[in-house]
């Protein structure tokens, strides 16, 4: 027989745990009021040759993304001396909600807006002050593909404009039906400094009916835009061509704005100015019942950064360049100019992250405008966002 080692161990074999079951807790309804709240802030800066404002936003949606909503305030910061201009203490304000669960979207919107209008087709000398009150409700239905993607919209909107200039106001309202169509087939890759390889195509149709007028007034537009490989990787002939009508009794027609480099992002928009780009020129220039833009502009990479500064919020990812020769004109029953505006010019864009989540494109250009044969100086101007 043999002694066992003092130094051995009896290595005992595991004891499985005990299975401890987690309490059940009834089951309840969801509820989406604990996370809609907003968790965050944006500022708003604005500014065109007409007016300057500054404000805030705030925007939210519960976790499983049913509910979504923003609201905005901003106050006039600078503007012309025309009548009827608001309390500095006054803001302009927006409100939208949509409710996202089914197919199609429904949402609803209502918002105070002020701007000063330089042309008109009515009898509304120019600086005049046009007091926007507008409540919205429609549906939007998408149809998203690999390849491409549709949208149609279908609203009623109510409108109350309060017209206010030297020795009078005037004031009316409308209830107009809204109708829209767009498809896209246009595309953005990881490196992408613009869309490319495909179209952008949306139209529009509003009839409205204004308190005290004879008549139907019916408000056509389409925007097309085209976006072509160019010589370089990620580089694009960018094509954009538009076109508006409106029609019905004076002092009831849509007057669409010409003029300014502001951006239009979306094909089917109800703005004046929506139609209006045309660089060079000042916001609202030039206004009519019909309009008609082309705009040709090459974009190329110019320096791929990715890099941040620290650990401060902004990232920067393309600095990217255009040149762009951009036309128009408006006409009406009251002013039928048959001349062309033109502008020639270039950008310098930066596409940023700001705040870890927020993509920026901000650009600076400077473009040379052309009324029929009268040249103009140079304008430099400043926006957030591409051309289209």
């Amino acid at each position: 027989p043999y002694a066992a080692s003092p130094s051995a161990r009896v290595v005992e074999p595991p004891v499985a745990p005990s299975v401890v079951e987690p309490p059940v807790e009834p089951g309840r309804s969801y509820s989406p009021l604990r996370t809609l709240a907003p968790t965050s802030w944006q500022p708003i800066v604005f500014a065109d040759t007409i007016q300057s404002r500054a404000g805030a936003l705030v925007s939210g949606a519960d976790v499983l993304g049913w509910h979504a909503y923003a609201a905005d305030l901003t106050w006039l910061v600078d503007g012309p001396r025309a009548a009827g201009r608001p309390a500095a203490a006054r803001p302009d304000w927006r409100a939208t909600y949509a409710y996202t669960r089914w197919r199609p979207t429904a949402y609803a919107s209502i918002s105070r807006e002020t701007s000063f209008l330089r042309a008109d087709d009515e009898p509304v000398p120019e600086l005049a002050t046009l007091s926007q009150q507008q409540v919205q409700a429609g549906v939007t239905v998408p149809f998203v593909h690999a390849r491409r993607s549709a949208q149609v919209l279908a609203a009623l909107v109510q409108t109350d404009n309060r017209y206010t200039f030297t020795g009078e106001s005037r004031a009316d309202r409308s209830v107009a039906a809204r109708v829209g169509a767009a498809a896209r087939t246009a595309r953005v890759y990881g490196y992408s400094i613009s869309p490319e390889d495909g179209v952008f195509v949306g139209t529009t149709l509003e009839q409205p009916r204004n308190s005290g007028a004879d008549g139907a007034t019916r408000t056509a537009t389409l925007d097309a835009r085209a976006y072509l490989p160019g010589l370089s990787r990620h580089g694009v002939l960018a094509l954009r061509g538009t076109g508006g009508i409106s029609s019905g009794p004076v002092g009831t027609r849509r007057a669409f704005q010409l003029g300014g480099a502001a951006g239009a992002a979306g094909v089917m928009d109800f703005r004046a100015g929506a139609l209006g780009l045309l660089r060079g020129f000042p916001a609202g220039q030039f206004a009519g019942t019909g309009v008609a833009t082309f705009s040709v502009e090459y974009r190329a990479p110019l320096l791929r950064v990715e890099r941040g500064v620290g650990t401060l919020p902004v990232f920067l990812r393309w600095l990217h360049g255009s040149v762009f020769v951009d036309g128009g004109r408006v006409w009406s029953d009251r002013r039928p100019d048959p001349r062309w505006k033109s502008a020639v010019g270039g950008e310098v864009s930066a596409d940023v992250t700001a705040g870890f989540a927020l993509p920026l494109t901000m650009t600076v250009g400077i473009a040379w405008g052309r009324d029929g044969d009268t040249a103009r100086p140079a304008v430099v101007y400043a926006r957030i966002g591409r051309a289209f």
